[in-house]
């Protein structure tokens, strides 16, 4: 990959290497508001012209907002995505279309946010999926959706079922700085909560209270289909926590994994029956601060 700079104001004008080129375009502002892509590695048949791809940028006057980007403008491939914002500059929306005409606009995206500012939910495309996030009081992420069914109120409305006609998640994960790190009753995620490992249980003691941001434990759901598979077959667990240990340098050296399945979970285990005990053990190299395997 080479580049060239424009000399007025340094902004990139060309990258290629030896398959494509790309050549940038700018407003007054320093704004790209289009690219145009060389492709020989879409070409119809060896020895035809490149093929050429353009991206076309659009921004709002006042706020110098990104509100529309054109893929292909004029092409039989034209392809438009559409941006909105609330008062305070958040995005709120994102629509696409294959032609410009707001008849034929299809949703891709909304966004709500916390009165303080967080993002407070997602949801994509014609509610195909409500994700939402919950952060503890010192504004680090503390979940994205609930893992546990049941257990998250009406702060997640869909971690199980088909609410305001949205379907249930099929992700979840929730991450553990230190014990009491949310201390919100009714939300899943308190220190007696079923998604936190308690004091008694093999996950908690594989891990040590951390103060510095860095995560002692994560707690993942996936969408793996347990009603589906039929004995003898035995469906994957669906639910799995990993807790992280760390030297004094904060380099992470043992991960300790234990497995469930969700729609029976009651809590982690205290011998770690389904986990495993001895965990995965990581070292360094004192010399360069390598990880040696």
């Amino acid at each position: 990959m080479k580049l060239f700079a424009c000399p007025d104001r340094w902004n990139l004008s060309k990258t290629y290497n030896s398959l494509s080129e790309t050549y940038y375009s700018y407003d007054a502002h320093g704004r790209v508001t289009f690219t145009v892509q060389t492709s020989t590695s879409l070409n119809g048949a060896p020895g035809t012209n490149p093929s050429f791809k353009t991206v076309d940028y659009k921004f709002t006057n006042l706020s110098g907002r990104l509100n529309e980007v054109v893929y292909q403008k004029g092409k039989q491939d034209e392809f438009h995505h559409y941006y909105t914002y609330d008062a305070d500059g958040r995005l709120v929306n994102a629509k696409v279309s294959r032609i410009d005409q707001s008849s034929t606009l299809l949703q891709l995206a909304s966004y709500n946010y916390y009165l303080h500012g967080p993002l407070k939910n997602t949801t994509l495309g014609d509610n195909i999926q409500d994700i939402d996030y919950v952060y503890n009081i010192n504004g680090m992420l503390k979940a994205i959706n609930n893992p546990i069914p049941g257990t998250g109120g009406s702060l997640y409305p869909n971690d199980e079922t088909a609410a305001s006609g949205v379907l249930k998640d099929v992700f979840a994960e929730v991450l553990n700085y230190y014990h009491g790190d949310y201390n919100r009753l009714t939300v899943g995620l308190d220190v007696n909560a079923k998604a936190t490992p308690q004091s008694s249980t093999a996950a908690f003691n594989a891990t040590t209270d951390l103060y510095s941001g860095n995560i002692s434990s994560v707690v993942t759901k996936t969408a793996f289909d347990q009603a589906n598979y039929l004995p003898p077959a035995t469906p994957p667990p669906n639910l799995m926590i990993q807790s992280y240990k760390y030297d004094v340098l904060q380099r992470l050296n043992n991960v300790f994994t234990e497995t469930g399945d969700a729609a029976t979970f009651v809590g982690w285990n205290a011998t770690a029956a389904t986990g495993d005990p001895n965990g995965t053990q990581l070292s360094y190299d004192a010399i360069n601060d390598k990880l040696m395997q």
